[in-house]
């Protein structure tokens, strides 16, 4: 398995598609998840985020919508998280328009400081399985996987993230 996210791969599902795109590592998600990110999606009128929201508005959405591509629990509402939150669109479009795409940790160079890389277990945008085989290309990582997150163990299992994190900086 390789660090790989293919560049011409979405992880979620598109307004204008009815179906998901089931991804290296996405194979395991269960039947509700897929059925409550298709109920998400299918509620969004893809007319009103496209015209009547705002820019930060319509990520929002469409972010609240793929929840569970990136939370534990699929049920999971982050409405509440990005209160007071304006997401600027050039900030968007340059992470996930220009950083990201065809992103490859196999090209990078070896990391040399200390690196700790926390894994969701249900992490369906960024899958743990992308980070196997590749301990020995980052010997410095110290990598643990949260069999009860998605993409936010910090916030979905704090305790042990915390004493997982704490014990890696030696405190």
């Amino acid at each position: 398995m390789s660090g790989r996210l293919p560049p011409s791969s979405p992880n979620t599902c598109s307004l204008s598609s009815s179906s998901c795109v089931v991804q290296e590592g996405q194979e395991d998600a269960s039947t509700e998840r897929k059925a409550v990110l298709a109920a998400n999606h299918a509620a969004l009128n893809p007319e009103v985020v496209q015209t009547a929201m705002t820019s930060s508005e319509s990520f929002i959405a469409l972010y609240v919508a793929n929840g569970p591509v990136y939370w534990y629990d699929p049920q999971f509402d982050a409405t509440p998280l990005w209160a007071d939150h304006v997401v600027r669109p050039e900030a968007a479009a340059h992470i996930f328009g220009t950083l990201t795409p065809g992103w490859d940790i196999e090209r990078l160079d070896p990391i040399g400081v200390p690196l700790f890389v926390a894994l969701g277990r249900y992490d369906y945008s960024v899958p743990y399985v992308r980070w196997e085989g590749l301990d020995n290309r980052l010997t410095s990582a110290t990598i643990r996987r949260y069999e009860h997150s998605g993409h936010y163990p910090h916030w979905e299992e704090p305790q042990a993230f915390a004493a997982d994190f704490l014990a890696w900086l030696g405190m």
